[in-house]
């Protein structure tokens, strides 16, 4: 932590790839990587209250690939103690699919295709399994495109996409 104050960061994100499934890796890795982030959130609270400074954030990289989210995450644990997670969007599509398709797609394609090698491999599947509120979604939409380009015409789009996909 004074590393992270002293050069002015707000807070870490974590990024390991991927616990309990690479070489070396163990079962017991994915509850222990809960346990770590659990214990670290504890850290930052702590340290908040004694120096009252706000509390460091604390944030984590995820695959995009539902099964290597599965194996290797404790969702519902890791949702009490992080701020949000960042998914790795690359990891979407890659050069093992017969085809190429869009790299972070909002939602899959509504027919059988070649381009469809995933059904799974799209941004509100993700979301959905995260447990991610779209809610909040749309406040930070809201926020960005209101203040930024001040058109709620493009708020209104997003908010129909977002909600039409999420059912």
């Amino acid at each position: 932590m004074k590393f992270l104050r002293q050069n002015h960061f707000d807070g870490i994100d974590l990024d390991w790839e991927y616990p309990a499934q690479r070489e070396g890796g163990k079962p017991r890795d994915r509850d222990n990587y809960a346990q770590f982030v659990q214990e670290v959130r504890a850290e930052f609270e702590r340290e908040s209250q004694k120096t009252g400074r706000p509390r460091l954030l604390l944030t984590m990289a995820v695959p995009a690939g539902i099964e290597n989210i599965e194996k290797g995450y404790d969702i519902p644990k890791l949702n009490k103690y992080l701020d949000w997670f960042n998914v790795l969007s690359y990891d979407f599509h890659s050069s093992h699919e017969p085809s190429a398709n869009h790299h972070a797609p909002l939602y899959s394609l509504e027919e059988e295709s070649e381009y469809n090698y995933d059904a799974e491999l799209n941004i509100v599947s993700i979301l959905k399994l995260l447990a991610v509120e779209v809610i909040e979604i749309l406040i930070e939409m809201i926020y960005f495109y209101f203040f930024s380009f001040g058109s709620l015409l493009l708020l209104g789009l997003f908010h129909q996409i977002l909600f039409e996909s999420w059912r």
